[in-house]
This record gives structure tokens, sequence and C-alpha cells, in this order.
């Protein structure tokens, strides 16, 4: 059945559709920025995805005028814009990066991830966000806020570097899914900071090795990854018993005035020689390394290696024997001090 409808009324009809529609789509479109302007960000996201697809059809009607029709358009391209504005606006941003890290301390200043959305110089802050911090490198103990604030901040806690080389925390930040946005993680990258003094008391079958092998291996492989190695001049007198047995208390008092973080105190000798026949000869070789943490006044590291080698004469196999126990424990140091 036709029902007579004339062309008069027909415009006014979708002259009154449109301003309807385009009039609660300015209404909701205001109100979505004002959700964004208080941290809602997501919420005012889908309230303008829903004008949108709400307005869409509107483009498709037959009989619209070119000038209801260019409002509609203009209205759908800024709604368009503006989602792809504050996608594009969510950002994140860490501080406490480069941090210097000293083993067996805290960080002096918390990690903190912030997460906002920026609107030319504006920031808004968004709450609520599951932020999860991960160690993706070295060793340290630490303490986590799972969510971010009001502020739109969230919070870790290192309370001990564990490691002694180069320590990485990863902030990995849960967005809601179904959103185009650039950036969800941040990687903070702490600077090793540790001032070292090496002293090794080394002897080959008894009798005083000029140079040191396990000291000059130790202090390469430390200075190769960031330490400062500090002149042992304390220690020059210092005897073997009391490297293996002095209190760290003790070491910490010798050294309060040189500034050094960390002292490794060690001993490797030779001996229990055994020969096999003429130009073959066993020696066994024994090592320690301590090492002290002087701000807390602890041993943080004891390492001891045994081990025997050969060689073509009675000092050859001491030396190799030496060589061989300093390797191990070079490595066995190494590894525990999160520096492979």
């Amino acid at each position: 059945m036709a029902v007579p409808f004339s062309e008069i009324k027909h415009k006014k009809f979708m002259k009154e559709l449109v301003n309807e529609t385009y009039n609660l789509g300015d209404k909701r479109y205001k109100e979505s920025m004002d959700l964004a302007f208080k941290g809602r960000i997501f919420l005012a996201i889908n309230q303008l995805k829903t004008i949108k697809d709400n307005i869409s059809p509107l483009s498709n009607i037959t009989g619209l005028s070119p000038s209801d029709l260019k409002e509609i358009n203009s209205l759908k391209e800024n709604i368009k814009a503006t989602i792809d504005e504050m996608q594009s606006g969510i950002l994140i941003e860490g501080k406490g990066d480069h941090q210097p890290a000293k083993l067996g301390n805290p960080l002096a200043n918390p990690l903190k991830l912030s997460v906002f959305w920026q609107k030319g110089t504006e920031r808004f802050p968004i709450p609520g966000l599951q932020v999860d911090f991960k160690l993706i490198k070295g060793k340290a103990v630490f303490t986590p806020t799972s969510h971010t604030n009001k502020e739109g901040n969230a919070l870790c806690e290192v309370r001990e570097i564990s490691s002694a080389g180069k320590i990485e925390i990863e902030a990995d930040v849960h967005f809601p899914e179904g959103y185009d946005i650039k950036q969800n993680k941040f990687i903070y990258h702490l600077l090793s900071e540790n001032k070292v003094i090496v002293k090794i008391i080394e002897t080959n079958l008894g009798k005083p090795v000029g140079i040191s092998y396990l000291e000059n291996t130790l202090l390469q492989k430390l200075t190769d990854k960031g330490f400062t190695a500090i002149e042992n001049d304390i220690f020059s007198k210092i005897s073997k018993n009391l490297i293996e047995k002095a209190e760290p208390e003790y070491i910490a008092e010798l050294v309060k005035n040189s500034d050094a973080d960390l002292v490794l105190l060690g001993t490797v000798s030779s001996g229990q020689l055994n020969k096999i026949q003429e130009g073959f000869y066993f020696a066994r070789a024994r090592g320690v390394i301590r090492v002290f943490n002087i701000e807390k006044q602890k041993v943080v590291g004891n390492y001891i290696v045994e081990d025997k080698e050969a060689g073509n004469s009675e000092e050859n196999a001491g030396t190799k024997a030496i060589s061989k126990v300093s390797d191990q424990l070079v490595q066995k140091l190494l590894s525990e001090m999160g520096l492979r």
C-alpha cells in the first residue's frame, strides 16, 4: 500500500533526522572528550566508535541534500580523526632509568612507569592499568605495584642489587584489547657502578709469585665489565690466613677511606707434587676468593676450587695447576655475580 508523502515533508523529515543525529553525536562527542580528560580514555574511545557506527548508515540514505551529507561526513571524519589521535596519544614513560647499581645495595630511587594520554602539551593520567615488572637481565630483589594509581603511575622499589653486571627490568603494561597503541613496554637499564680492590696471594710450590695470574685475570675481567679498580696497597702486608678468615667488619674498617664498594681477597697455591716419570709431573692447586661488600659489611661471595694439572717440570706443573684453578674460580665468580 502506498502512503502519500510529499517531497516537502520528506525533506523536512530528513533534515530533522540529520539534525537530531548530528546534535546527539555532537553531545556524545563532548561527553567522550570529558571522559578522556578524566583518564577514562578507553571508555571515551568506545563511545566515539559507537557514535561513528550510529551515524555511518545515514551516509547511505538516498534523498539527503548535499549540505546534509557533507555535515554527516564531516562529523564522521572528525570522530575518526579523534579516535586515531586518542589512540596515538596513549603513551608510557619510564623514570629511574640509568641509575647507578651497586652490588648488595638498594637503588636510591624507585623505578616509575607513567601511563597517560597526551593532547598537545597536556598529559592526562590513566589509572587502573595492570603493570608487570620483570627482571630480564642480572639479579635483583624488588617490590612492584601491580596497577597504575590515580596519577597514572606504577612504582617498582628495587631493594637489593644481587648481581654486579648490567641489570635490566622490563615494565609491561596490560592495555585492553582492540586498541592501536604504539608502545606497551619500557626497559630500565641500570648502570653497574662498582669500585673494587683485588688482592691475591699466589704461591707456586711454596714460592711467592711476582705477578699473580689470578689477580691479573680477575682485574681484566672486572674492568671489562665496567668495574673501576682501586690500588690494593692497603693489603700489601696481609697474610694468607687473614685473607681466608678475616671478618667483613675488619676489612670494611681497613678500606673505609678508599671509596671501594667491593673487596676481592684470595689465595691460590700449588703443591702435592707427584713425579710420574722424568719430564712428566702432576701438581695440585687450591684457590679461594672471598668477596666483601663494604657498605653492608658482609661476605657476598665465597669460592673454593681444587684441581690438578700435568707439566713437563715441577714448576711448570705447579704453574699450570694454578692457571687451571684460577680460570675455574674466575668463571664461578663471574657466573655468581651475574657477569657472564
